[in-house]
C-alpha cells in the first residue's frame, strides 16, 4: 500500500498495514457524529472506543455504549480492508493535540491518516507529524446491538427538528418512572405522531410523513428523549431534506438516519399513559391573544413573584370579556399586584382565572410559533387547559397541541413560617 501522507523519513509503512486516509474535517466530523454511541462512563473500556473499519470504500465508524448504536460513513482517499478499535476520547485528544498551531479553517482540507501495521499499533498522522493511539483489544469489542433496522418512513428534516423539540418541552426526567422519560412515536396515514408527558402536560404533535410500502410498523414506540435531545444536535447541523426512520419492532429497535449518519436506540419497554382522552373535543370557549405579549408578562410575573411578601408561586391568567392578562398571585395585599390588561379575542368563556405554574406556562407559549396563542379551557379551572394555535380548525391533527394542568387554588392560603 502506498503511503498517502509525507510520511517522517525514519516511518516505515508495511505493505499489508490497516490504512485510512481522509481530511481533518470529515473525520472529526465523523468522531464528533460517533460520539453520540459512546459511553461517558464505560462499564468496561471497550465501549469507550470507535471501531474503524472499511465499508464500501469508506470509513465507517462504529460506537456502541450498551443502548445506542451509532454508525457514521467518512468519505476517505485511501481505505483498506482491515479493523481498528481506539479510544475515543484519546483520538479527539490526538487531533486537537495536532491541530496546535494550525488554524481550524487551513486544516479543514488537509490530510489526516491512520494507520497500523499490527491492530494494537494504530498510529495518528498529520501536517507532517505522527503519534501512537490509544488501542483497545477489538476481540472484546461486543457485536453493536441494536442491529441497523429496515427504513420504514422520512420526514422533512427542518420539519422533524421543530417539531421534537416542541414535544419535548414536556418529556419527564424522573428515572424512577422511565415511560415519562420517553417520546411516544406512532407512525401511520401519512404522519409521524410525537407525544410526551410529564404528568402535569402533554405536548403533541403530527409530522407529516412518507411511509414506505415495505415493513411498516404495526405498533407504537417508546423512544428515549435524552437520545433525540443529543440527537437533534446532529440533525440540525445537517443539510440534508430528509431524516429516514427504521424500525424492527420485533427487537423493539427504532433508528433515526441523517445524510452518513445512522442513530439506533432500544425501545423503553413500558405502557405510555392514556392520553388522548384528556385532549377537549368540544369547545368551551376561548381567548386568543398575542403570544410575545403574553409571554411578556408570564415572564415578569415570574421575577415579581419572587420579591412579593407571601407569594402563591403561580401565575394566574386572567380572562375578561374582551382582554386577557397574566400576573403573579400573592396570599396577602394580592389586590395592588396589577398589570395593563392585553386585548384579546373571548369568545364563550366561562372560566375567569387560571393559575399556572409559571415554568410549564412559559415552556408551553415559547414551543408556538404564531402571532397569537388560543387557550381553551374546560368547564371547570381545575381541568387540564389547552393551549392550541388554530382556534379556527379546532378539530385539525396536525397542528401542536399543548396540554397543562392548571394549579388547584386554594382558598385557604398556607400558615406564614414561624
Amino acid at each position: 500500500m502506498t503511503a498517502v501522507l509525507n510520511r517522517l523519513e525514519t516511518t516505515q509503512v508495511d505493505t499489508d498495514a490497516i490504512v485510512f486516509a481522509t481530511t481533518h474535517a470529515e473525520l472529526l466530523a465523523g468522531l464528533e457524529a460517533a460520539r453520540l454511541g459512546v459511553a461517558s462512563k464505560p462499564p468496561v473500556a471497550v465501549l469507550g472506543g470507535v471501531l474503524l473499519e472499511g465499508v464500501d470504500g469508506q470509513l465507517a465508524l462504529t460506537t456502541f455504549d450498551g443502548e445506542v448504536h451509532v454508525r457514521v460513513k467518512v468519505a476517505t482517499t485511501t481505505c483498506t480492508d482491515g479493523r481498528l478499535l481506539v479510544d475515543h476520547a484519546n483520538l479527539l485528544g490526538a487531533l486537537d493535540a495536532l491541530l496546535t498551531g494550525v488554524t481550524k479553517k487551513k486544516a479543514a482540507n488537509m490530510p489526516v491518516e491512520i494507520w497500523a501495521s499490527a491492530p494494537d499499533r494504530p498510529v495518528l498522522v498529520f501536517n507532517g507529524q505522527e503519534m501512537p493511539l490509544k488501542s483497545l483489544r477489538i476481540e472484546d469489542y461486543p457485536t453493536p446491538y441494536p442491529a441497523l433496522p429496515p427504513v420504514v418512513a422520512q420526514v422533512s428534516r427542518a420539519d422533524w427538528v421543530a417539531d421534537v423539540e416542541r414535544v419535548l418541552v414536556a418529556a419527564g426526567t424522573d428515572i424512577v418512572l422511565p415511560v415519562l422519560t420517553a417520546v411516544y412515536v406512532e407512525l401511520g396515514e401519512g404522519a409521524m405522531t410525537m407525544t410526551c408527558t410529564d404528568r402535569f402536560r402533554v405536548a403533541t404533535v403530527q409530522t407529516r410523513a412518507l411511509l414506505h410500502k415495505v415493513a411498516q410498523p404495526d405498533e407504537p414506540a417508546l423512544v428515549p428523549a435524552q437520545t433525540l435531545k443529543d440527537l437533534l444536535k446532529k440533525v440540525k447541523e445537517s443539510t440534508e431534506n430528509w431524516v429516514l426512520i427504521g424500525r424492527d419492532s420485533e427487537n423493539h429497535v427504532m433508528s433515526f438516519s441523517i445524510g452518513n449518519v445512522t442513530l439506533a436506540t432500544f425501545l423503553i419497554d413500558s405502557r405510555f399513559p392514556t392520553w388522548r382522552e384528556l385532549l377537549p373535543t368540544e369547545q368551551h370557549g376561548h381567548v386568543t391573544v398575542d403570544r410575545d405579549a403574553l409571554i411578556e408578562q408570564v415572564k415578569r410575573a415570574s421575577k415579581v413573584m419572587k420579591h412579593l411578601p407571601r407569594a402563591t408561586g403561580s401565575v394566574a391568567l386572567f380572562i375578561k370579556p374582551d382582554a386577557a392578562f397574566a400576573r403573579a398571585r400573592a396570599w396577602e395585599r394580592d389586590e395592588q399586584v396589577k398589570v395593563p390588561a392585553l386585548p384579546a379575542t373571548v369568545v364563550d368563556c366561562e372560566v375567569s382565572e387560571l393559575w399556572f405554574n409559571p415554568k410549564y406556562l412559559l415552556e408551553g407559549l415559547n414551543a408556538f410559533t404564531g402571532k397569537t396563542v388560543s387557550i381553551f379551557p374546560s368547564s371547570a379551572p381545575t381541568r387540564p387547559v389547552l393551549f392550541f394555535d388554530a382556534p379556527a380548525d379546532f378539530d385539525t391533527t396536525h397542528a401542536y397541541r399543548y396540554l397543562v394542568m392548571p394549579v388547584r387554588q386554594s382558598a385557604t392560603p398556607p400558615t406564614p413560617p414561624s
